[in-house]
C-alpha cells in the first residue's frame, strides 16, 4: 500500500522523505551529493533523489548544507545511516527534517519526535547486540543479567 509521502512524490509534489545534510565540503556541488548517495547505495540512480544545495546569493558558493528529498521511505532510511560518515574529508550530519523552516514550537516538537524515532531503532539494535555478546546462552543464569534498555 502506498503511503502519503510516496503518493505525493509520484504526483510530483513534495514527499515526506526529506533529510538535512550538514557539514558538506564547500567545494561540492549538487551533482557531487547525488553521486555520493548513488555510490553509497542510498539510491540506484540520480533521478531517485532531489538535492537542494544551499548557496550564498552573492557568490553562488555552497554553504555546506543541503536538503535531500527521496521518493521512498527505505531510501531515506539508508541516507540516515550515513550520519557521521566521511564525505571528502568532512564528517557529515544527516538528520530528518520537516519542511517549512522557521523556529515555531510545533516544528521544534515534530523535529524532536523524528530525531527520537531515528535514534531509538539504533539504540534498540545496540542493546540486542550487547545482550547477545554478553549472554550468548539463552538459558537463564542468575549470575548473568541481561542489559535493560533505559
Amino acid at each position: 500500500r502506498e503511503d502519503k509521502g510516496e503518493a505525493a512524490a509520484r504526483r510530483g509534489g513534495r514527499g515526506g522523505y526529506r533529510v538535512f545534510v550538514g557539514q558538506l565540503p564547500y567545494s561540492k556541488t549538487k551533482k557531487n551529493v547525488e553521486s555520493f548517495l548513488v555510490n553509497h547505495g542510498v539510491v540506484s540512480n540520480t533521478s531517485d533523489v532531489k538535492v537542494r544545495l544551499l548557496t550564498h546569493k552573492k557568490t553562488g558558493r555552497s554553504k555546506g548544507i543541503a536538503f535531500v528529498e527521496f521518493k521512498t521511505q527505505p531510501q531515506m532510511i539508508r541516507a540516515l545511516r550515513l550520519h557521521h560518515t566521511n564525505f571528502s574529508g568532512r564528517v557529515i550530519n544527516v538528520e530528518r527534517t520537516v519542511g517549512g523552516g522557521g523556529n515555531n514550537i510545533l516544528r521544534k516538537e515534530k523535529l524532536q519526535m523524528l530525531r527520537e524515532k531515528q535514534f531509538s531503532g539504533a539504540r534498540s539494535l545496540i542493546f540486542r547486540i550487547l545482550n547477545s555478546v554478553l549472554n550468548p546462552n539463552p538459558t537463564p543464569n542468575p549470575k548473568c543479567y541481561p542489559l535493560s534498555q533505559p
